[in-house]
């Protein structure tokens, strides 16, 4: 199976730090990144499209060959991809247990509204791509599902 998403398409919100080298830099650690976003693009974008098409196996293949298909979806699943890597990055483990990265003389900030934006814009955008291919209402399952960062 080709793959949706590219390391190219993470950019704006979705932009990984560190995911290519600045110019004129040479700089191996963008190799390791980009490694570790290859492997979340691989078990995520697998996840995102079972779960759109939970309901719609039979279709899965047909429409997952289609160009149109591909372009409206790939946002979506590139947010998806971003908000998991993300959290993944936010908390290390460690042989003594979890820990969070954080330099001595530097101020440590919160990534939660910003992934909850990619992962809400997913939302949004897989909605509207499901209600176009299927003419229905989409399911009640994870990816259709916001996320409420302030918990109201």
């Amino acid at each position: 199976m080709s793959y949706i998403v590219e390391l190219t398409d993470f950019k704006c919100e979705a932009a990984i730090p560190g995911l290519f080298a600045t110019a004129g830099s040479v700089a191996p650690n963008n190799i390791v990144i980009q490694n570790k976003v290859t492997e979340f693009r691989d078990k995520y974008e697998k996840r995102y499209l079972d779960l759109f098409f939970e309901f719609n196996e039979a279709t899965k293949e047909d429409v997952i060959a289609q160009d149109a298909f591909r372009d409206a979806i790939r946002p979506a699943i590139t947010n998806y991809i971003a908000y998991w890597y993300l959290r993944d990055t936010t908390v290390s483990n460690t042989p003594i247990g979890a820990t969070i990265k954080q330099g001595e003389n530097s101020r440590r900030t919160s990534n939660s509204q910003r992934m909850a934006l990619l992962f809400n814009e997913a939302v949004e955008i897989g909605k509207e791509v499901y209600e176009t291919y299927y003419n229905r209402p989409y399911p009640n399952n994870e990816i259709f599902c916001k996320i409420n960062i302030y918990n109201l």
